[in-house]
Formats: C-alpha cells, structure tokens, sequence
C-alpha cells in the first residue's frame, strides 16, 4: 500500500515536471525575437496553431473520431452480440444467449452495455489524451447522443418497437458508459474529478 502511494506520488510529480517543462517551451517559442526573419516568424506561428490544435481539438473533430470508432466498435459488437435482433456477422445469438439467463429485460440492460462499452473501450485505446479530456468535457452529450441514435437506428431496422426493452437497453449502454468513464478518468491522467 504504501509503495503504491509512493509511486503514484512519483508519478504525479514526474507529470507536473514535464507540465513546467512544456509551459516553458511555449512561452520560449512564444517570446518575439527580432532577430528572427519573416521566413522564421511564419515558421514559428505554424508551429505555435499546430501544438494549439492538438493540444485544444475542437468538440466537433473529436466527434468525428468517436462516430467513426463507434461505427468499428458497432461491427465489432454486432457480430458478438445480437441487438435487437440484428446481427452483422455471424450466425446464432452469440452473447445473447449467454445474457438471457438474466431474464428479457436484464438481457437487453447486458446488451446495451455491451455494446456501448465496446465503443468506449476502443476509443480510450485510439485516442488521444486531449481527445479525451474534450470528450470528458462533454461525456453526457457524446454518449448519450450515440446510444439514442444507435437506439433509433436499430429500433428503424427492426421496424417494432417495445418501450420497456428500448430503456432498458438505454439504461445498460449509458450506465456502463458512465461506470467506465470514472475507471479510466485517471489512467490518461486527464486528472479529472470523479466524484
């Protein structure tokens, strides 16, 4: 317990180093020099948009990433478990069967957070740290608006509709999207409250 204190103590102090190292590094690229030529200045400011652009991306470029991640991690989820019927590869119930010991209802809680936890867990894999604190900073909306829309969607292609599977299926995929968003706040040290 107390070597685990002393790591993370190390490791919080390794991340505020390498903060005051990277502050410093723009605030020197920042500084204007007259020495430096037009040709140098253009150079410099390119730099200084491009770091200002991964470091900050918009909400809207983070949306394009997480929609298409989400659309591998639907293959994904959809050729494991049936949603709803659908399935994209593959033939039987596949996880389904293993989720309807839970009895109709908790089935469709299991499949909904089995299907958005995969999207989760794929994009914690492919993005980036300041991918992640944008989504962080908008979690409700990103997630909520691909489960509903993911919802409409199969809800469209199964052409029936049942409203108490349909929330339970939303209460699975946005309670295991909330569950998941506080285990991995602190892994990519977006130092995020989680409480």
């Amino acid at each position: 317990m107390a070597e685990q204190n002393e790591k993370q103590k190390l490791k919080s102090k390794d991340k505020v180093l390498l903060q005051r190292e990277a502050t410093d590094f723009l605030r020197e690229l920042q500084g204007s020099d007259s020495r430096l030529g037009p040709a140098a200045q253009r150079l410099r400011e390119g730099l200084l948009q491009k770091v200002a652009r991964q470091l900050n991306p918009s909400s809207l470029e983070v949306g394009a990433w997480l929609l298409g991640v989400h659309l591998v991690a639907s293959a994904i989820s959809l050729s494991i478990c049936e949603q709803f019927g659908l399935r994209f590869l593959g033939q039987g119930h596949g996880l389904m069967a293993l989720f309807m010991h839970l009895g109709m209802v908790g089935c469709f809680v299991a499949c909904g957070a089995f299907y958005l936890s995969g999207t989760i867990l794929m994009s914690w894999l492919v993005l980036s740290r300041p991918q992640w604190r944008r989504i962080h900073q908008h979690y409700g909306a990103y997630f909520l608006g691909l489960a509903l829309a993911s919802l409409v969607l199969f809800l469209v292609l199964q052409g029936q509709v049942d409203l108490i599977l349909a929330t339970a299926w939303l209460i699975g995929a946005t309670g295991s999207a909330y569950l998941i968003r506080f285990a991995l706040a602190g892994d990519k040290g977006l130092g995020l409250k989680t409480h």
